[in-house]
């Protein structure tokens, strides 16, 4: 990057500018990873990454058997129902490879025109659609990492397991043929090296199965996150479009409940569906949902009326109860969020209790101070309660006072020397990262609006990261002050060439003279700049 002879471009426009030179053949049933040819992916050659060498691959036979029975399963469905979809199924299959790259309705719509054995209406185009992500799954499943490594449990494995199940799921849905108690049976013989994980069915059943998504589950995701986040009229959720048709919030206290009617379509797929909702939140953890299709307006009104009347009413009984006979009896709860609102959801969760537990922590340190002072003084044990809480205590401050909008270096400096007297050790790491990033957010300010107020809060926090026990990397705030120094910097020193107002010069010299005080602290050779 700092060689100006050199421009970086990645692998794909390297070959596109410069064509191969050599044509090689492969030699079939060899790879760089097996010294076995291709057994790492059947059997139990010896190739592993070395990690547990007390660990045996027996799991890799009855894995690849069992996707492979699956596949010649999957293939046939193929077979049977494409045909009267596709004009040459095996060839859609590989063309389908465009509109995965491009999902739009264009993409897709040339895809049917030229592949399709006539104009599809919806419902048929859903079904080849499905038809064809089956069979795209049906080859995700085979992903090498899912064999590459020790144990069956491993995070690839699972997820070529993903792969499988999403293929047999949409075989249901298309042939109403469901392979996946046969395919457990057969995942039972893939033993996992770690007992109590058991074997490939129970890794399925517990980390294959819940991992599902469809249009219900869309549909809890969006309920039961609207508590804490307010969704447009028509948004994406991730590969589900989400339209909502009707909503309503109410809250009492600490419990609140939502119910609405969401018109849910997968991006994927292309199908559709609308469903019907009630969500309650009791507290601050309890998140329950429930989910039913949409019959008629009638019906949904009468729904929305008793459980909110009943909300109204505080008859939280009544509530379950009309939940029930209204949505049946299945419940969705936090861990049906789709992963990563999931870990969002319960990040701010567990970051609103360590604030509160902190704040408690800087109570008691607070309320004791002087008592451990005394202890002190009279050589007496500090109990380790009060130790814990000091340390708890007197790191979030210093954290606080470093985010604070203006640093107050000598509060700064007194909190340190309180770790110091209490002998409280700063992870160093965390703190160099945690400076570094504040620092930069500072410079980039004093970039983006170059006055007086920013070059002091800059220099403010900059004597603060000399005062910290670690050395800051300055790199990339060096950086923004380059640029500076060669846009701003310059500019400035026009302005006082060509000023006429003596106090708009007098401050231009002020701000060239801060700047270039700046950069001192900052190791940049200050002579070499005027000069320059």
């Amino acid at each position: 990057e700092s060689d100006s002879g050199v421009r970086l471009c990645n692998y794909a426009e390297y070959l596109s500018i410069n064509s191969p030179s050599h044509e090689v053949q492969i030699i079939e049933n060899t790879s760089w990873s097996c010294a076995h040819g291709i057994e790492r992916w059947r059997s139990d050659c010896g190739c592993a990454t070395g990690g547990h060498p007390e660990w045996n691959q027996g799991w890799r036979a009855p894995l690849r058997e069992s996707l492979d029975w699956l596949r010649e399963g999957l293939a046939r469905i193929y077979e049977e129902h494409a045909p009267r979809l596709l004009k040459d199924p095996w060839s859609a299959r590989n063309k389908y490879i465009d509109v995965i790259l491009e999902r739009t309705d264009n993409t897709k719509d040339i895809f049917f025109r030229n592949n399709a054995v006539k104009s599809l209406n919806s419902e048929e185009r859903v079904a080849a659609l499905k038809l064809l992500e089956m069979q795209r799954n049906a080859m995700l499943m085979y992903t090498s990492c899912g064999w590459f490594f020790e144990d069956i449990s491993g995070i690839e494995t699972v997820q070529i397991l993903r792969y499988a199940a999403r293929a047999i799921e949409l075989a249901g849905q298309v042939s109403g043929q469901w392979f996946e108690d046969e395919f457990l049976e057969r995942l039972r013989e893939a033993k996992s090296n770690i007992e109590e994980l058991g074997n490939g069915a129970d890794i399925y059943r517990r980390s294959v199965k819940p991992s599902r998504a469809d249009l219900k589950r869309a549909t809890v995701h969006v309920a039961i996150s609207s508590f804490f986040e307010e969704y447009p009229e028509d948004t994406e959720v991730y590969c589900y479009r989400v339209k909502t048709e009707d909503y309503q919030k109410l809250r009492h206290e600490d419990t609140e409940i939502a119910i609405g009617r969401l018109h849910v379509t997968s991006l994927i797929t292309e199908e559709t569906e609308t469903l019907v909702f009630a969500a309650l939140q009791l507290g601050a953890y309890d998140y329950n949902c429930a989910v039913t299709d949409y019959t008629d307006g009638r019906e949904y009104k009468k729904i929305k009326k008793e459980i909110l009347s009943g909300f109204s009413r505080g008859d939280l009984a009544g509530i379950l109860k009309s939940t029930e006979r209204f949505f049946g009896p299945e419940r969705y709860t936090i861990k049906d969020l789709f992963k990563d609102e999931q870990q969002r959801l319960l990040d701010v969760i567990i970051k609103d209790n360590i604030e509160e537990i902190e704040k408690n922590f800087e109570g008691v340190y607070e309320k004791n101070s002087f008592l451990m002072g005394m202890l002190e003084e009279f050589g007496h044990r500090i109990p380790g309660v009060l130790m814990m809480a000091t340390e708890i205590a007197l790191k979030r401050e210093i954290q606080q006072a470093i985010q604070s909008r203006r640093v107050d270096t000598e509060r700064v400096s007194f909190l340190l020397r309180e770790m110091k007297r209490w002998h409280i050790k700063l992870d160093l790491k965390w703190l160099e990262m945690f400076l570094r990033r504040r620092f930069e957010e500072e410079m980039r300010r004093f970039s983006e609006a170059p006055d007086f107020e920013h070059l002091e809060r800059v220099n403010e926090l900059l004597s603060v990261v000399f005062l910290m026990p670690v050395q800051v990397n300055l790199w990339t705030a060096q950086n923004i002050y380059y640029d500076m120094l060669m846009s701003v910097y310059q500019d400035m020193l026009k302005c006082e060439e060509t000023g006429e107002n003596d106090a708009r010069v007098k401050d231009i010299r002020e701000w060239i003279e801060g700047f270039l005080h700046l950069g001192q602290r900052l190791f940049f050779n200050i002579e070499e700049i005027t000069r320059f």
